[in-house]
């Protein structure tokens, strides 16, 4: 597959592509060789839209996402300037074996993102992270008696000095000038796969929520660790 750059860059942007491209070229790689159904497993997920309205198909959508974290972007809007320079457009075309009327925008991604259940992306990661093991590649990562290593992270989302919303997590502090304060904050715990001492895979992700503002006890990371562990 051949990778079309455009004159309509700047010069910048032309070396921001090139140092990007060994990494794009790697992952499709990797892609045609472990994953070769990626984009038609991406079009069967269900589509809550309405048909009617709709002019990209859900392979489309989700791919350019995927796409979006490949070259480092970090906002959607940021996606969204760096597709639309160039002929971002036919390669996202050779990709997707589609005709495409244009890069899709940022707002039409968000507004699927939010109505997509994120169960369908689930089955997906799971589905893959099956193959991969079925692949036997990583078997060597594997403890001696055959098991797989799998570990928890729990990480903290986001903090806030006013309560966010109801499932806020708080806890009280004391700041420098030796006051009482209460502080807001969304956490998240992780179960992942170790692969390799460089590669390592999320099998799932449970927030660490309380299901209301007035609780008497907080949530944790050992109840998020046992409802993830249910999944």
């Amino acid at each position: 597959m051949n990778f079309t750059m455009g004159n309509t860059l700047t010069r910048e942007k032309k070396r921001r592509l090139q140092e990007k491209d060994k990494g794009i070229i790697d992952f499709f790689k990797i892609q045609n060789h472990m994953f070769p159904d990626l984009i038609k497993r991406l079009g069967t997920v269900l589509d809550p839209r309405h048909q009617s309205y709709t002019i990209y198909d859900t392979d489309t959508l989700l791919y350019l996402v995927i796409l979006k974290n490949i070259f480092s972007l970090h906002t959607m809007r940021e996606m969204n300037d760096w597709f639309y320079d160039g002929n971002c457009h036919i390669n996202l075309e050779k990709f997707t074996g589609k005709k495409l009327p244009d890069i899709p925008h940022y707002d039409t991604i968000n507004d699927f993102l939010e109505v997509l259940s994120p169960d369908e992306l689930d089955e997906i990661r799971v589905e893959m992270i099956k193959q991969l093991i079925r692949s036997k590649n990583f078997y060597p990562a594997r403890l001696p008696g055959g098991q797989w290593i799998l570990i928890m992270d729990g990480t903290g989302l986001h903090h806030f000095e006013e309560r966010h919303c109801e499932n806020c997590l708080v806890r009280e502090i004391i700041d420098k000038e030796g006051k009482k304060k209460k502080v807001y904050s969304h956490h998240v715990l992780e179960a992942k796969l170790v692969l390799a001492d460089n590669i390592i895979i999320s099998l799932g992700t449970e927030f660490i929520e309380n299901e209301k503002e007035d609780i008497s006890k907080q949530d944790c990371e050992i109840n998020a660790a046992k409802r993830l562990m249910e999944r």
